[in-house]
């Protein structure tokens, strides 16, 4: 199953800034001419984070624990909004302009299963910026990481540690109370590429937890923090992000299953999802699409998706 790895990016720079140091390794990750000022904002950037991180976890969680109301909803409203500042600096220093594309599709996106390809390390963080109380299912060792295990325990986000049975358990009792729940179908970040290979995670929860798909799209280019490049190689241009929400449909509508059992039911889907993927890749491929004439910022399009709910 996939899993927001956001809770990697502190550990992340520390091995990648040792990596950098090892004389001629890798140089096709080299930065390229005119883009060392790109690798120091993107630095900065990286930084930044762990500030948000460090701040929000001993200033600001203990704060939002101890008001009346939701609090698990309240503390993903805080970790969404460290995401959209972080995004703005993103944006601000020029490293990379996010486009959103069927905005109307996101605004339905209450009660859904969100699939997602997953290209860039920045994904969770751009889905969770636009989903201020979007829950996710997220590996075991994000629960015990040293800085960001309060953020997740505090906001009862899906573990994947307690077996299938009780992960679909969760994921149905998410849906009843109208909560996104996003997913990465192939457990990791796609090389650079390639095409996305679906796990059947996302299909039996699908399934089983009687929940709507809500596929999602995302184009990086230039590639950026992909799996196959570290955290420091900075492209020299500016990066186009481009995350498309296509309309939400019932599993039924990309295969019938009413009739196999559900094993072989997740199997059809899984299938079914990996065509409609890879079709809209290449339709995107055929077409050269571009970024949108007039895109719109992750932070400019936040404010209206979500109705805000009683803390």
């Amino acid at each position: 199953m996939g899993a927001a790895n956001f809770g990697k990016l502190t550990d992340t720079l520390a091995q990648g800034a040792a990596r950098a140091a090892i004389p001629g390794r890798d140089a096709t990750c080299e930065p390229a001419p005119g883009s060392l000022w790109r690798g120091g904002a993107n630095v900065l950037c990286f930084i930044g984070f762990a500030v948000l991180a460090i701040f929000g976890t001993l200033v600001l969680l203990p704060a939002a624990l101890v008001l009346p109301g939701n609090r698990s909803r309240r503390v993903r409203r805080l970790a969404s909004l460290g995401f959209r500042i972080l995004l703005v600096f993103i944006q601000s220093f020029s490293l990379g302009k996010i486009h959103i594309e069927g905005k109307e599709n996101l605004a339905r996106a209450s009660g859904c299963l969100l699939i997602a390809n997953h290209p860039s390390f920045v994904d969770s963080l751009v889905l969770f910026a636009l989903l201020p109380e979007a829950n996710c299912i997220m590996k075991a060792v994000l629960r015990h990481h040293p800085l960001f295990a309060p953020f997740v325990h505090a906001g009862g986000y899906i573990s994947n540690a307690s077996g299938p049975l009780e992960t679909i358990a969760a994921c149905r009792r998410a849906k009843e109370n109208g909560e996104t729940i996003i997913i990465f179908p192939e457990g990791s970040r796609t090389p650079a590429d390639t095409m996305p290979r679906l796990h059947r995670g996302a299909a039996q929860i699908a399934l089983r937890a009687g929940m709507d798909i809500l596929p999602v799209t995302i184009h990086c280019d230039p590639p950026i923090l992909t799996h196959d490049r570290p955290w420091y190689y900075m492209p020299s241009r500016r990066v186009e992000y481009v995350v498309s929400f296509h309309e939400p449909r019932q599993p039924r509508a990309f295969a019938p299953t009413d009739d196999l059992s559900p094993p072989h039911a997740a199997r059809r889907l899984t299938r079914a999802l990996q065509t409609w993927f890879e079709h809209q890749f290449d339709s995107m491929h055929t077409a050269d699409i571009a970024p949108p004439s007039a895109p719109q910022s992750t932070f400019e399009a936040t404010a209206s998706l979500q109705p805000n709910r009683s803390s």
